[in-house]
């Protein structure tokens, strides 16, 4: 069983988007099971193969195809790809997301069984604030087709997307929603992605801590974590991640400094995330819009209660405290309000414990629903079903 993930992110040092780490603990995971496996993804370099080595599993072979940035792009991406055809024999292509090259892939990667999984499909309401928060200049994102391009694109992905053989979902909200995006004949399965829930025991910090973990792009709007240290002078902030935008970066983490209960982390490697999640008593998401973000399940494996103005699943309001919160304040990078908002709701956690309530359940959910090894036989099951299918 020879097995192709499909990452839509490019890989490199410190890279910070979570779609790259999806794939790469796939591919990991399933080396780990002994599964022949490899990573396919774009990059600014175009046609190329190397290879990322983990202490522990071993290597993973990359190879990697031209990045379409600009129209043009495609046809050096597809030219790349039937390249790697002639040197991989896959069984299976588990595309990470839908992207526009999945059209290429299928018909260049034709006799192989193709799998989907819906990551963060976007509708209208999600490019709206995709194009308000937007800090690279795209031309369709502002123009006056906008709505049309939208329709015209989610209508193009369905079509390609029926020749898709199985999809899934790493979110139970998103199998309604994806099938109403793209019109599909087939209900996506619902399997999540996962985490590595620790099994020792999780020993959290004695003082009030909490983190923000992810991009300090404008969308994660970590002006509002940072603006909620200021009513918090006896609580450290965390702060870990750094932004696509070298000036954007340097600018978000001077004015963190300002703050001198805020502890400025940047890049960490993962034994260090782990370890602060280990020892936060609360995750704060305020970003404008997620799916079901990586960082939620990192957090729930750590018993790190969730507090965040996105609900995906329920899983905040469950395991911690749902920021609720309307379209027009979702545009906002930062007002007073929203931060208040923000600040009356770590208030009533911190009281009484309710952090640590709902961080013991979040990891009992978390341990039951989305623990690595769980969710690697699930696909390992599906992937079997498919190649059993075909025979």
């Amino acid at each position: 069983m020879k097995i192709g993930i499909v990452s839509t992110g490019i890989f490199k040092k410190e890279k910070v988007g979570g779609f790259e780490k999806i794939a790469l603990d796939t591919a990991l995971a399933l080396k780990e099971k002994n599964i022949d496996v490899c990573i396919i993804c774009p990059s600014d370099y175009g046609f190329g193969a190397y290879m990322m080595f983990h202490p522990k599993i071993g290597e993973i072979p990359i190879y990697t195809f031209r990045r379409a940035r600009r129209f043009s792009d495609l046809i050096s991406a597809y030219k790349g790809l039937k390249r790697l055809k002639q040197i991989l024999d896959l069984d299976i292509i588990h595309h990470q997301a839908v992207s526009t090259y999945l059209p290429f892939i299928l018909n260049v990667f034709d006799e192989a069984k193709h799998i989907v999984t819906f990551q963060d499909p976007r509708d209208f309401k999600d490019m709206i604030i995709e194009r308000t928060f937007a800090e690279q200049i795209q031309p369709m994102l502002f123009s006056p087709f906008f709505p049309m391009y939208i329709i015209i694109k989610n209508k193009t992905l369905g079509f390609y997307l029926k020749k898709v053989d199985i999809y899934t979902a790493q979110a139970k909200f998103l199998v309604n929603k994806a099938m109403r995006l793209f019109n599909l004949s087939k209900k996506p399965i619902y399997i999540p992605n996962f985490v590595q829930v620790p099994k020792r025991k999780i020993k959290k910090s004695e003082t009030p801590k909490v983190c923000f973990l992810g991009r300090l792009d404008k969308r994660k709007r970590p002006e509002i974590f940072i603006g909620l240290a200021k009513y918090f002078p006896d609580v450290e902030f965390i702060m870990i991640g750094r932004a696509h935008d070298i000036r954007r970066d340097r600018k978000i983490k001077l004015l963190a400094k300002k703050r001198p209960n805020i502890k400025v982390m940047g890049f960490v490697s993962e034994e260090k995330k782990n370890k602060i999640l280990e020892e936060c008593w609360i995750l704060i998401n305020t970003a404008a819009r997620e799916a079901l973000p990586v960082s939620f399940l990192e957090a729930l494996a750590h018993k790190t209660a969730i507090l965040s103005c996105n609900n995906p699943d329920n899983l905040t309001s469950n395991y911690g405290y749902y920021v609720q919160m309307s379209l027009s304040e979702r545009l906002v990078l930062y007002d007073v309000k929203i931060v208040k908002k923000f600040a009356n709701a770590l208030k009533l956690m911190l009281e009484e414990d309710i952090w640590k309530v709902k961080g013991e359940k979040g990891y009992d959910f978390c341990k039951k629903h989305y623990d690595k090894e769980l969710v690697i036989k699930k696909y390992i099951r599906l992937y079997k079903y498919l190649l059993y299918e075909s025979c």
